[in-house]
């Protein structure tokens, strides 16, 4: 893990500690959150030893962008009061799995005579992420029973699952699945309504730490890639 990560873990550990529950209520909620994401994913691909010796040791770099609504479900615990410092801890999962960082090229043979070597075709690269959990924080400002302004600190880990297309070729690279951590940050606003039900609005991003892939046939190519989601958020919970 991380300096970014272990970070964060050390602002949670921290702030949960500095502010206790030394609040005047405290509440369990749950609920579900709409995300509008923008995921963006920097990353390069690193010709292995078994390449063709005039591609051997080639980089190749992309930039992909993707955006994607989806859906998650939360549980939390929170306290304050009126006037007051507020802080809510809890966790959140995503559901299902999503497909990010697709990107395609079409490649021409290099003239070789083999022609079991031959890598005419087009090759499609992408991810998919699944298990996607995050552990939150979030301290604030409570300025009356119902509205109240937060900061979020968060710790996520997803699982990568390569789903490339690139059988061209008997020297194509097959890529295997990585699970990684990330850290969130943002700032949102918190309506509560005194039947128990509470609305959230927040910004946050979510920076990953880097995903390494190896290919175990072919030429032995490396992936390596660097995530970052950028969402805006709208939260529907109940508290009791």
């Amino acid at each position: 893990m991380n300096k970014y990560i272990k970070l964060i873990l050390a602002s949670l550990t921290a702030l949960t500690l500095s502010v206790g529950i030394a609040v005047a209520e405290t509440k369990f909620g749950f609920g579900i959150i709409g995300s509008a994401t923008e995921f963006t994913t920097v990353g390069s691909e690193t010709e292995g030893p078994n390449g063709d010796s005039s591609d051997a040791s080639e980089v190749t770099n992309a930039t992909h962008s993707h955006d994607a609504d989806y859906a998650s479900f939360f549980i939390e615990y929170s306290g304050g009061s009126a006037g007051g410092m507020s802080i809510a801890v809890g966790i959140e999962h995503v559901p299902g799995d999503a497909s990010i960082g697709a990107k395609s090229r079409t490649d021409a043979d290099n003239g070789d005579d083999n022609t079991s070597e031959a890598d005419t075709g087009t090759y499609t690269a992408k991810a998919e992420v699944s298990d996607f959990t995050t552990l939150y924080i979030e301290p604030g400002y409570m300025f009356n029973d119902y509205f109240t302004v937060y900061g979020k600190l968060g710790v996520s880990t997803l699982t990568v699952t390569s789903l490339e297309s690139i059988a061209n070729g008997s020297t194509s690279s097959t890529y295997g699945n990585d699970e990684i951590f990330g850290g969130m940050y943002g700032a949102g606003v918190k309506v509560s309504t005194p039947m128990g039900a509470f609305f959230k609005l927040e910004a946050t991003v979510q920076e990953f730490e880097s995903v390494t892939l190896e290919s175990t046939t072919g030429n032995l190519n490396t992936i390596h890639a660097d995530p970052e989601a950028e969402s805006v958020r709208l939260a529907l919970g109940w508290a009791f």
